[in-house]
């Protein structure tokens, strides 16, 4: 199975959680300072909003959340999507999870994110660092692990 994904950055999370967690009708299922998202099983989709410095609110990306490795290799690797080009980044930490993922850009420049989670990590980037720290410089797009939310 594989779930839609939406990545969303929001300018107060505590005042998005609250609305959220209305509008869904449950509480997230990661909750962070800066982060929370929902695994909805109805619609299917890992919704999740985050807060970082310096970047405007709105859609971050969009994506496809795999729950095997399997799906996630098979999708990202048929012969159909091999003229889309791909960004292959594995064994990525971001949105405190440990994952594999490959993006794509659609013609419009926005980009979609496959992946596929193997474990949870205690910080949003993959740096001992938690995001949002003070003095954290900006990883958006250079995390020791890889990228975190968009691609190179």
């Amino acid at each position: 199975m594989k779930r839609l994904h939406v990545h969303s950055r929001v300018a107060d999370v505590e005042a998005s959680v609250a609305y959220y967690s209305k509008f869904f009708g449950q509480a997230p299922d990661v909750r962070k300072d800066d982060y929370a998202k929902w695994l909805l099983d109805d619609p299917q989709v890992n919704f999740a909003i985050s807060n970082e410095p310096g970047h405007a609110s709105g859609i971050e990306h969009l994506g496809f959340h795999f729950d095997t490795k399997e799906e996630f290799e098979a999708f990202r690797s048929e012969d159909a999507r091999a003229p889309l080009g791909r960004t292959d980044e594995d064994g990525t930490t971001c949105c405190y999870a440990n994952s594999d993922k490959a993006w794509f850009t659609d013609p419009d420049n926005v980009p979609w994110e496959t992946f596929f989670t193997f474990g949870e990590s205690d910080t949003y980037h993959g740096l001992d660092t938690p995001a949002g720290a003070a003095g954290m410089p900006d990883m958006t797009h250079q995390a020791s692990a890889g990228t975190c939310c968009v691609p190179d």
